[in-house]
Formats: C-alpha cells, sequence, structure tokens
C-alpha cells in the first residue's frame, strides 16, 4: 500500500512540474517582411544602367 501511495505521490508531482507554465524567451522575436530579389543578365554593351554592388556594400547596408 505504501509503494502504490508513493507511486501516485510521485506522478502528481511530475504531472503538476510538466504542466507548470514555461518563462517566455528572453529574446526578442522580430517579424521582417519578405524581399524578392530579382536579377537579369547586363553586359557592357547591353542598353541598361546597372550597378555592381560588393561584399562591403551590402555588410553595410544590412548593419
Amino acid at each position: 500500500m505504501k509503494k502504490v501511495f508513493l507511486t501516485l505521490l510521485v506522478l502528481i508531482s511530475l504531472q503538476s512540474q510538466a504542466s507548470a507554465e514555461t518563462k517566455a524567451d528572453s529574446l526578442s522575436n522580430v517579424q521582417l517582411e519578405e524581399v524578392v530579389v530579382s536579377a537579369t543578365r547586363a553586359g557592357e554593351n547591353t542598353p541598361l544602367s546597372y550597378t555592381n554592388i560588393g561584399e562591403a556594400e551590402l555588410k553595410n547596408n544590412n548593419t
């Protein structure tokens, strides 16, 4: 009888711990908008204006 009582006590204790409310994440959650990137191949003789963007400029724009 003691074993049954002890087992029930342990199960109830575990259930209450499992159903306890968890803490909210301390990191902020930021929702970003969708970005669509499209490309057109352009050579030197193509009648389009274009700009080559390097890695440094991309990093600078993203910070």
